[in-house]
């Protein structure tokens, strides 16, 4: 008699070797999926870090040096004090990093980035005292999350402090 099917040692090898090769896999794609947020939160950093020097060039040619006042980026109005964007998401950081159509967001960012600021001290421990820092969060975490770019102006004609935080992606 000829039956169809598997018999249940056939099962259990076929189980165990599927087992076995996730247990391999499994650390690999991890690895692999934290490396690729690492090399995200980088990518923001530069961007950020090369969108505030285009800020100052521009605020630079216009005469915009000190005290707060705006420039115009792409259509776009961006606020800006000493020369560099002010620590404000909707006033000036989503319109230089090209996510002006991304709101607030302090839960769960539902974008590939979020951003939250005006803020005097930001999450990781980056405060200031005259001026004001904005947080960018990837996708899927919060804003108190130790995982995304501080950005933090002074507002005292330094270069603005970009943090890369990475203790909880």
């Amino acid at each position: 008699m000829h039956k169809n099917g598997f018999t249940l040692i056939e099962l259990i090898v076929v189980i165990s070797i599927l087992g076995i090769l996730s247990i391999v896999a499994l650390p690999r794609f991890l690895d692999a999926s934290n490396e690729a947020l690492l090399t995200k939160l980088t990518s923001m950093e530069q961007n950020l870090q090369s969108a505030t020097y285009r800020v100052y060039s521009k605020a630079l040619l216009e005469d915009k040096l000190t005290g707060t006042t705006t420039i115009t980026i792409e259509g776009d109005n961006v606020r800006i004090n000493s020369g560099y964007p002010i620590g404000n998401w909707d006033g000036a950081v989503r319109h230089i990093l090209n996510l002006s159509d991304v709101g607030n967001s302090a839960t769960n960012c539902p974008h590939d980035w979020c951003g939250r600021g005006n803020a005097r001290s930001l999450p990781g421990g980056l405060t200031t005292v005259n001026g004001r820092g904005v947080k960018v969060t990837p996708f899927g975490y919060n804003h108190t999350d130790l995982c995304g770019i501080n950005y933090m102006n002074h507002y005292d004609g330094t270069f603005p402090e970009i943090q890369v935080l990475t203790s909880e992606c």
